[in-house]
């Protein structure tokens, strides 16, 4: 008889078997604690309409005005300015959001309170939603159609992207009291510009700043966006700074209000063709 011990490979293969049920049970549990969620961020509020999870929304910030029947769901305050006793009172187990949210504050109050909060970060241009897609299909648990999502906005986005063909642009927001800013690098304005294939006049800094009236005639802007316009554009392309500009001259300033141009969610595609046809029709 052999000295050696027949192995048995029962007890390891009911030990693989234990660990996989766990992971599935732990991976179960992980996507059942995310049934109630407040969404701070218009683009990721029409993320999960797209996915076909809006069931799961229980609240949204001001920024979530599409689709229309998000407004009708419980308003938290805006991204940058939420309130931890509204979106306690809806018990949510996930807060969703971007990095714009806060105050810092709040965020925290809401994770000592038990509130899962993921800040999403993102890249404002096609490549970063389409990324931000993915992330929200992996946290929900639905990546495959995050993946077809993504693939779809793509497709869409390059059909209608790159039209304006280098056109000297100028994106600028009406500050009130500060005057007019103007849009740098590394904001969503400069990220749609891009998409239509316009330039930026302005791409030598980042963020948004003051503009004198000599940088603005020196720059000659062919176009000019303008957010928060405050009333009648006409009036605003009087404004020195502006009305001596080619864009002012031949009529091609156009209001950013009460459109979707800035979202960069499933209906980029929509955003970019808009402005682009607005344009050409009027080159």
């Amino acid at each position: 008889m052999s000295n050696f011990a027949r192995y048995n490979p029962l007890p390891a293969l009911r030990h693989l078997a234990m660990a996989a049920s766990l992971s599935l049970t732990l991976a179960a549990s992980s996507v059942m604690a995310l049934e109630r969620i407040v969404v701070a961020d218009g683009a990721l509020t029409e993320i999960l309409y797209a996915l076909g999870e809006e069931s799961r929304i229980q609240g949204v910030d001001t920024t979530s005005t599409y689709p229309e029947s998000a407004s009708a769901l419980p308003n938290v305050g805006y991204l940058r300015q939420l309130s931890a006793e509204g979106i306690l009172s809806l018990q949510p187990d996930l807060l969703l959001t971007t990095q714009d949210a806060g105050p810092p504050a709040v965020l925290q109050q809401l994770r000592d309170a038990g509130v899962r909060v993921e800040q999403l970060q993102v890249d404002y241009s096609l490549q970063g939603t389409l990324a931000l897609v993915r992330q929200v299909g992996q946290l929900i648990d639905q990546s495959e159609a995050s993946e077809q999502l993504a693939q779809q906005i793509e497709q869409q986005v390059q059909a209608v992207a790159g039209q304006l063909a280098d056109l000297p642009m100028l994106f600028v927001l009406n500050a009130g009291n500060r005057g007019l800013l103007a849009s740098g690098t590394d904001t969503r304005a400069h990220a749609l510009m891009q998409l239509v294939g316009g330039r930026n006049v302005f791409a030598d800094f980042s963020g948004y700043k003051p503009m004198t009236n000599e940088a603005v005639l020196l720059a000659a802007p062919q176009v000019v966006l303008v957010s928060h316009a405050d009333g009648d554009l006409s009036l605003l392309a009087q404004h020195p700074a502006l009305s001596l500009t080619p864009a002012a001259q031949q009529g091609r300033l156009y209001s950013a209000d009460h459109r979707d141009w800035l979202v960069f969610g499933p209906r980029l595609a929509d955003a970019v063709a808009e402005l682009t046809a607005l344009i050409q029709a009027d080159l």
